[in-house]
């Protein structure tokens, strides 16, 4: 990917949809930290960080992240 395509941190204040960003707690590409610091920034998000798991949550705890992300929704649409 072309760094120069890439959009600032800052960018996702402008995020207007609910977003949850959701991460393994042992992610070796990206830190939970660096999720952290995307959904301080953008409004309304949830971050959901996965025990002793990796960078691919959906394969590695499929039922804890379908729990997540159903969840997530559910709320959306109660709400």
């Amino acid at each position: 990917m072309d760094p120069a395509r890439l959009l600032p941190m800052a960018a996702l204040r402008d995020i207007t949809c609910p977003t949850l960003w959701l991460v393994g707690r042992e992610d070796p590409l990206v830190p939970v930290s660096a999720m952290q610091e995307a959904a301080s920034l953008a409004p309304g998000s949830e971050l959901a960080v996965v025990d002793h798991c990796g960078h691919s949550t959906y394969f590695e705890r499929p039922e804890v992240f379908n729990h997540l992300v159903l969840d997530f929704i559910a709320r959306r649409v109660a709400g």
